[in-house]
């Protein structure tokens, strides 16, 4: 099955295995951990000392590496649901079909709904992004009867790109642009 929370795709089979897992923890307590989890993500926090693992755990009897592998779990779900646009609603039932308790999936609901929007636009701001480039010299030149045009740029790191191309690759290339510039305005 495919689902939203992930883009689409099928659910990784870690995922199942500490979905069923969740259900060592009480309600009230899970909600603990997914706020603990979107405070973290919002954060960008993401090594867990001792005392923190302690202090979430609490009385919970559950060894070290299942807290973990939850961990990552729960921290998984919710990056990819809010990264997604994955509504409150859908992530809901998409973690009872996965076999999420009800009363845990209405625990995530509701920190998830309450966290989504703040998240999204923090998880937006993370996104690898390439130096950008400032056009310092442009000059147009005849070669072969085509018109070439050379530009010279510097990139935010100040490092000097040069670049030649004819007419045509020109014009493809600021309708690219266009087109990637008003995609991103729909984010």
């Amino acid at each position: 099955m495919r689902f939203r929370f992930i883009g689409g795709l099928d659910c990784p089979d870690w995922i199942l295995t500490q979905i069923a897992e969740f259900s060592k923890i009480p309600p009230s307590d899970f909600k603990a951990w997914c706020l603990a989890m979107s405070d973290r993500l919002k954060m960008n926090k993401t090594e867990w000392d001792e005392e923190s693992l302690s202090k979430l755990k609490g009385k919970i009897e559950i060894d070290a590496r299942s807290i973990k592998a939850m961990i990552a779990a729960l921290s998984f779900i919710i990056e990819k649901s809010a990264k997604n646009k994955c509504s409150p609603e859908d992530l809901e039932k998409e973690m009872l079909q996965l076999g999420m308790s009800a009363e845990h999936s209405r625990q995530l609901f509701h920190v998830y709904s309450s966290e989504m929007e703040t998240l999204r636009k923090i998880l937006i701001k993370k996104f690898i992004k390439s130096p950008s480039l400032s056009l310092m010299n442009k000059t147009t030149q005849e070669i072969d009867n085509a018109q070439v045009h050379k530009l010279q740029c510097r990139t935010s790191e100040g490092k000097v790109v040069k670049l030649a191309m004819t007419d045509q690759k020109l014009n493809v290339l600021k309708k690219e642009l266009t087109k990637a510039l008003e995609s991103l305005e729909h984010i």
